[in-house]
């Protein structure tokens, strides 16, 4: 993460604050973040690297629907599990349409997507958030 801290200080001095570059970078820090379950800090970097994305590939672009996915896992890690229903429906709306409906990224959504709809005791949304999944993997 320190050496992800210092890429991104460079970029933003080197490429301005809004750079398309600088975006991937706090995608990668927010994705950092998670991984050692630092929520809040992931929160921050990916909230500001998906309006990097929208702004630079637009909001339906394939690197915000990255964002998005990763900015619903976090979500549903803190419990706020309407946000991150709200990120994976979005993110697997894009999905569908820019890569098909059998891509292996849209079964990944589809996955974080069940994990959310069973926390929030829809057991049958998780189903078949689960079931269309499996039928891709």
């Amino acid at each position: 993460i320190k050496f992800l801290d210092r890429i991104l200080a460079v970029r933003r001095e080197q490429l301005g604050k809004d750079h398309k570059d600088v975006g991937g970078c706090l995608h990668s820090l927010g994705l950092a973040h998670m991984e050692r379950s630092e929520i809040d800090e992931a929160l921050k970097h990916l909230t500001e690297s998906l309006a990097i994305r929208n702004e630079c590939f637009g909001e339906e672009s394939l690197e915000a629907a990255a964002t998005l996915h990763i900015l619903g896992r976090a979500y549903g890690k803190k419990g706020q599990n309407d946000k991150a229903a709200d990120a994976l429906v979005r993110a697997l709306r894009i999905r569908k349409v820019e890569l098909g409906n059998d891509a292996f990224e849209c079964a990944q959504t589809l996955c974080s997507l069940g994990e959310v709809q069973e926390a929030m005791g829809k057991n049958q949304e998780a189903l078949n958030c689960y079931n269309e999944a499996l039928r891709v993997f």
